[in-house]
């Protein structure tokens, strides 16, 4: 299995450690350090789908490290000037790129359609260096502690080393590549923009998928690419002197492992108590990000850095915080006189300082408080002031923006997290968690949080981390950007999936023409995206004081701001319960439970947002990136949707899906009477904080007039409110916007793009796709566009001669053309003889073969406009051959295996990474798999106790001549005993199998295989994995790969 020790590197002349962090192109050196090698490349069976691959040779060019001389693919035989193969098309898992000579390529997608050209790009772009081809050579000036790796010793076995690897396409990482990289050995991580992964393997599979056609280069991962600038001068320094860091592993199933070996060499690691903020319930399910802190001295630092696990480290700040004019500019007075909505039902949390819940403003409310809520003078009275802005009744002051709000909430981080008020990683998790737990008390739709980590200008660990939470959690979390006036903001603010708030100064008017930005931070981000998103009134704001029950004060700052927008965004969540945008108001939902994605209600913010008028680019004083998209504008959201019939012309809340290379088309019939807006947003995945690019997937906005002039999401933006033609899409950003002043009359195509997806955008799926949210006003929907069906062919399965398979597909067609129906048809694409179908024009029909083998069978759909299909391999054995009657590895969920819910004390955890306790449990599935099922016997969390129980059962087998196979790990000197016990004819056998004690001695040993041989059972049977613990937190067993055949 694979392991994952650091790599013993050569020795090259170490420049002066105060030598700065550079990187630039350099031709590739002739003579000794260039070596040649040929390749021949075969046909490459192992990747379904490739038809034919043309033999070709290459040489090898240089990557040059302080001395150090690594080999990577460069031009030659095969490739024409621009390193790009000279066969095309290639077909890889049904997928073809098309590459041409000029560096462009289009995608065939899975509706056989073709993408649009794309530029192919053959730079690497990181955070820490200037973007680089790796087949030019690049020359990188470090210390030599931070190229050449020493040997770890934590890991003695160095016999199967795997480390951290970025893999570079030709064109994109692709699904179908990905998936065969993995089908070859890679564990793919994360993405790293515009063209490439950061996976995990070893020496031989590098060397193994350089030869694939795809694959344009691997480059390692270097400890020096996963440092904050400036860390590696601490290495150098070599003090013992502890730090703070924040440090993210390649995965959440990694962190586990990162964490043990953390503090195996003598680092702390910062831990809290989870019952403080978060349900026992919801530990187990989101407990465990990928980011952790830990106090380092200098060589801890190098090690972990090092580590295959790290993506990257930074310091761990410290944490600090960043009305009637308010209502009438955001239109909360509108809204409440003409609908009556101030903040009925609708759940935000302040999540602050401390709180004085005794002023007369708050005293009256029902105010839920997730912790004790700190009151006091000074430092604490920043929450106070928060909370009076969105919740206050009106006695002494202009009431607050949400004084209506059945279930307001606030969370008190001092009193919650004493000592430096600041929540550990699971803390974190855990808190949002609970804040969207349907059964919970909250059921809240927003967080506004004032206060954060300390400014910096770089997307860190902690805005990834808020990332990949808040994608998973469909959370709408406000952020103040800071009050620094420049681009220092907050670390959340620069996160892709949060609203980031900044400010402007109001002049104490309620009028728009005196306004103008002071004081606040500003963006863009590191990687160019538009950052603020939202802005909201920076000064001037009337509120409560901590100082008395009785007391007021004027409060301002983004920290003011911030809850300004919040209460806008209460507002419209309460406005889309109604009805305002789905028929009429009067539908009285629950807000919670009717709440649009996030991603919608922020779409919905921007479009209807006020944008102050500026030229002049980034340097303006109301430019794009000082006052985001605008300051929330109620009145013209509401009257958008009352003038439309209470809907929005396009409105889509994440149903729609887009697969990789795909196009979405949407038609709007427009008049010219009134200006054409377009609104694209998307949650996205946690970006890499190594990396110059943020973004993970590349969404596109695209509108086209009537007489097909194009307009690209943001084109034009960044230099005023009014988008301009041509130009090329937005590469960068999660937010794109088209906003036209005045649309020629007729039909308007909107289009969002799948134009490089690259990791799940949408797990509730099985392929990887990406859902969005896409507003669009100035006018009424048009036709409706015709859309290719979406055909699943089904699973895999095995069948025994000479019974046929039995094929249950599915089609969904939007019916387009109208009247036109659909057809579908299921046919042979390759086996070893031949196929009879019961009724091949059927979805669910049958199959039979005429001899025994594999058969990929097909479905496809047509609608006489477009048509799509999708595969199914089918294995006909001969009758007497074993076959697999159950068989589950734990990659995707329990499968048939569950938790019994009586008889028994604990529960089987699915788990991977390794578990939490150190020196027991293993590091990862059996055979170096991802997922596995273990037994937690940590005291409170699971099965601590000697003879607790925990029980997992699977389905019932029939079939005959049965034998059971599965792998266990037992290492830990706490671990109790494993049984196998079998029900048949009508009672349990509890003798069938067992075995006590520690089995393994390392968490990186291999799992033992166990067969047992079911033929004494008649008739149907389940299998029951009994586990009972021996007592003490070292005993956490695992089991994989459970599989029964026999013959059916």
């Amino acid at each position: 299995m694979m392991r994952y020790p650091g790599e013993p590197g050569s020795a090259p002349v170490e420049p002066s450690v105060n030598q700065p962090f550079f990187m630039h192109a350099q031709t590739c050196r002739a003579g000794a350090i260039v070596k040649k090698k040929r390749y021949k490349i075969k046909k490459l069976s192992s990747i379904r789908g490739i038809k034919t691959v043309v033999g070709f040779t290459y040489k090898l060019a240089t990557l040059v490290l302080a001395g150090v001389a690594l080999a990577l693919p460069a031009t030659g035989a095969g490739r024409d000037a621009a390193g790009y193969d000279k066969q095309t098309p290639q077909e890889v898992a049904g997928t073809r790129e098309i590459r041409n000579a000029d560096g462009t390529y289009r995608i065939r997608a899975d509706d056989n359609t073709l993408s649009r050209p794309r530029q192919a790009s053959k730079l690497i772009q990181l955070r820490r260096a200037p973007p680089f081809d790796p087949l030019t050579g690049v020359h990188l000036t470090l210390p030599q502690r931070l190229t050449s790796p020493a040997p770890d010793l934590y890991r003695r076995d160095t016999a199967n080393v795997v480390d951290a690897y970025i893999i570079q396409f030709h064109t994109q990482a692709l699904p179908a590549y990905q998936r065969a990289l993995q089908a070859a050995g890679v564990e793919i991580v994360t993405a790293l923009p515009p063209n490439a992964v950061v996976g995990l393997m070893d020496k031989t599979t590098r060397a193994a998928i350089e030869s694939r056609p795809f694959v344009r280069a691997t480059v390692d991962y270097l400890p020096a690419y996963k440092l904050q600038q400036g860390l590696e001068n601490r290495i150098a320094a070599a003090g013992a002197d502890l730090q703070t860091y924040s440090i993210m592993s390649v995965s959440k199933s990694h962190r586990a492992a990162l964490v043990r070996f953390t503090e195996s060499i003598g680092g702390i690691v910062l831990k809290g108590d989870p019952a403080q903020t978060q349900r026992a319930a919801l530990a187990t399910s989101v407990n465990d990000g990928s980011r952790f802190s830990a106090k380092l001295n200098a060589a801890q630092l190098l090690q972990v850095s090092r580590r295959p696990e790290t993506l990257f480290i930074d310091l761990r700040g410290e944490e600090s915080e960043d009305l009637g004019q308010v209502r009438e500019r955001e239109e909360f007075d509108y809204i409440e006189q003409v609908a009556g909505y101030c903040g009925r039902g609708v759940g935000i949390e302040v999540y602050d300082r401390g709180f004085r819940l005794s002023h007369q403003e708050l005293v009256n409310k029902s105010i839920l408080v997730r912790s004790p809520a700190a009151s006091g003078s000074g430092g604490l009275n920043h929450g106070t002031e928060i909370a009076g802005i969105l919740y206050a009744d009106g006695i002494a002051m202009s009431s607050g923006l949400l004084r209506c709000a059945a279930r307001p909430i606030v969370f008190s981080r001092f009193s919650a997290f004493p000592g430096n008020n600041r929540p550990t990683e699971s803390q974190l998790r855990g808190h949002l968690a609970e804040l969207v737990d349907p059964a919970g008390d909250y059921r809240a739709v927003v967080q506004t949080s004032s206060t954060d980590y300390s400014t910096t200008t770089n997307y860190t660990t902690w805005s990834a981390e808020y990332d990949e939470v808040l994608f998973e959690l469909d959370l709408v979390k406000l952020q103040s950007q800071s009050n620094t006036g420049n681009r220092n903001s907050r670390p959340a603010a620069w996160a892709k999936n949060v609203v980031a708030v900044g400010g402007f100064d109001t002049n104490n008017t309620v009028e728009r023409s005196d306004d103008s930005w002071g004081s606040a931070s500003i963006g863009p981000a590191a990687d160019n995206r538009i950052k603020p998103d939202l802005s909201g009134q920076y000064g001037g704001i009337r509120t409560i004081d901590d100082a008395s029950n009785t007391a007021y004060r004027n409060f301002g700052g983004t920290s003011g701001a911030t809850p300004t927008v919040a209460g806008a965004f209460g507002i419209m969540f309460e406005m889309w319960a109604d009805g305002v945008f789905a028929g009429g108001p009067g539908q009285n939902r629950d807000v919670f439970d009717a709440r649009p994605h996030a991603a919608t209600a922020k779409a919905l913010m921007i479009h209807s947002a006020y944008r102050y008028a500026f030229s002049g680019g980034d340097n303006a004083n109301m430019s794009r990136v000082h006052q985001g998209w605008g300051a929330p504008d109620l009145r013209n959201l509401y009257d958008t949707a009352r003038d439309n019939g209470w809907r929005l012309p396009i409105l889509v809340d994440e149903q729609d899906v887009l697969t990789p290379g795909g196009t979405n088309s949407y038609a709007l019939n427009v008049d010219g009477s009134q200006p054409l807006k377009a609104t694209l947003v998307y949650r996205d995945l946690r970006g890499n904080p190594a990396a110059a690019i943020h973004r993970i997937n590349d969404l596109s906005l695209k509108v086209t007039s009537p007489a097909g002039t194009v307009y690209w999401g943001n084109n034009g933006l960044r230099n005023g409110n009014w988008s301009t033609p041509g130009g090329s899409s937005n590469t960068i950003d999660t937010v794109e916007n088209v906003f036209i002043q005045t649309p020629a009359a007729g039909t308007w195509s909107i289009e969002v793009l799948g134009d490089d997806i690259v990791l799940d955008g949408h797990p509730p799926t099985a392929t990887t796709d990406a859902v969005y949210a896409l507003v669009a006003s100035g006018g009424s929907a048009g036709p409706a566009i015709n859309r290719a069906p979406r055909v699943n062919a089904g699973v895999n399965q095995t069948v025994v001669l000479p019974n046929a398979a039995t094929l249950n597909g599915e089609v969904s067609d939007d019916g387009l053309p109208e009247g036109a129906g659909i057809t579908t048809a299921w046919s042979r694409v390759s086996g070893p003889g031949t196929v009879n179908f019961g009724n091949a024009a059927a979805v669910d029909t049958s199959a039979s073969a005429s001899v025994a083998g594999t058969y990929v069978l097909r479905l496809s759909a047509d609608d006489t406009e477009l048509s799509a299909s999708d595969d199914i391999q089918i294995t006909f054995v001969d009758a007497g051959t074993p076959v697999v009657l159950e068989a589950e590895d734990f990659e995707n969920g329990l499968g048939n295996w569950r938790n019994v819910s009586t008889g028994d004390d604990e529960d089987w955890t699915r788990d991977a990474g390794g578990t939490a306790s150190n020196r027991t449990g293993p590091d990862s599935g059996n055979n170096g798999s991802q997922w596995y099922t273990y037994l937690e016997t940590s005291d409170g969390r699971g099965a601590f106790n000697a003879g607790d129980t925990a029980i997992l059962e699977g389905p019932s087998v029939g079939g005959a001549a049965r034998t059971l196979s599965f792998f266990y790990h037992m290492y830990g000197s706490d671990m109790g005993t494993l049984n196998v016990d079998v029900y048949s004819d009508g009672a349990w056998d509890e003798g069938v199998w067992s075995i006590s004690g520690q089995q393994q001695n390392d968490n990186d040993a291999a799992y033992t295989p166990v067969s047992i041989d079911l033929g004494s059972f008649s008739g149907p049977l389940r299998v029951r994995f009994r586990a009972v613990a021996d007592g003490g937190f070292r005993g956490d067993m695992a089991i994989d790969d459970i599989e029964i055949t026999g013959l059916n």
